[in-house]
């Protein structure tokens, strides 16, 4: 540390990274604790008609999610009911519920659409990770997904979208759950 510089403004600047990274590791922490909040209520009729569909039975989303013809959509970082114009990957409720939990398949009917990814930089962090941990060159990497080296760069890239096409190809060559990847940090 820098002794002219003036006490004030290295503690100003250390108090509002700190404050910054305190701010979002508590934002991630209440979004957390809202979607298990949701897990452990009890749902009524109408909530589970409203996410699985009246035709299915059951008083559990459990027991809903496995008669369910309702189908959701997977993108890189967000989930949907079908029907919609999107493309990705295509999940039953049985699965979705498994994997997100009834929080997030709520929150995807009610609004719309459910923001998945756990972190800023995930996916690309998790494959990133997992790409070095196995000693995987992007080159070795990218043959062994058969993706191209251009698709397996960018979805090391935090700011770049990637289809679900190319995630799963890579997820499978890393041993990978591709359900829940953006959803949950690999490593």
């Amino acid at each position: 540390m820098d002794l002219n510089t003036e006490p004030d403004t290295v503690l100003c600047d250390l108090t509002i990274t700190t404050v910054y990274d305190q701010m979002t590791a508590i934002v991630q922490e209440i979004s957390a604790l809202s979607h298990k909040l949701k897990e452990t209520a009890m749902y009524s009729k109408e909530d589970l008609d409203t996410v699985f569909g009246s035709d299915s039975v059951g008083d559990t989303p459990e027991e809903r999610a496995k008669t369910s013809t309702q189908m959701w959509m997977r993108t890189q970082d967000e989930l949907v009911s079908l029907p919609m114009g999107l493309t990705g990957m295509v999940m039953t409720s049985k699965d979705a519920l498994s994997t997100f939990g009834m929080g997030v398949l709520t929150d995807a009917v009610k609004e719309g659409k459910a923001l998945i990814v756990c972190a800023e930089d995930e996916p690309a962090a998790s494959l990133k990770r997992m790409r070095e941990k196995l000693g995987h060159t992007h080159k070795e990497l990218a043959a062994l997904a058969r993706v191209s080296l251009k698709e397996m760069l960018d979805a090391e890239n935090s700011s770049t979208i990637t289809s679900m096409h190319v995630l799963i190809r890579l997820c499978v060559a890393l041993d990978i759950d591709f359900k829940a990847i953006s959803f949950k940090k690999f490593s």
